[in-house]
């Protein structure tokens, strides 16, 4: 297997087990601001998170759609967390205004905890259209991943 279809394997494992993440949206400066998002990835390279339209994501999204989402393997006991892997998955976000009845559901089952949030009018599903990946898999093992072949 080569080395870019291995590292495009741990992207996409990432992409599917890990439910949390960092999203850099850009505020009204420009300047990058980042917050503690959960998401679903759905199989078909796009990324859907839940957010309220009151936050400060939200509007910087409103304003400039680009964003980017990092996804990390959770850090072992007395592991040093820069030696973990780790995806950065960079793109435009889109606000959903009906989005999917399964998308709702697949994001409820691994969050169930969201639910309440679902019900609230202030609360939105949008889509991040992944159009780069970056992956960190440890030392030597860094690259730019052909989004199409991941």
């Amino acid at each position: 297997m080569s080395e870019e279809r291995k590292l495009s394997e741990i992207a996409k494992s990432l992409a599917e087990e890990i439910g949390d993440g960092v999203l850099a949206t850009l505020d009204e400066e420009g300047y990058p601001y980042t917050s503690l998002v959960e998401v679903i990835f759905d199989g078909d390279r796009n990324f859907w998170l839940l957010l309220s339209d009151l936050a400060v994501h939200s509007a910087n999204i409103a304003r400039d759609a680009r964003a980017s989402l990092l996804l990390r393997e959770p850090a072992k006991a007395g592991q040093h967390a820069p030696a973990t892997e780790r995806a950065s998955f960079l793109g435009r976000l889109e606000q959903e205004d009906r989005c999917a009845q399964e998308i709702v559901e697949a994001y409820l089952a691994h969050h169930p905890q969201a639910q309440k949030y679902v019900e609230f009018s202030d609360f939105s599903f949008y889509r991040l259209h992944i159009e780069r990946v970056r992956l960190v898999a440890g030392f030597g093992r860094i690259g730019w991943i052909d989004v199409e072949k991941w």
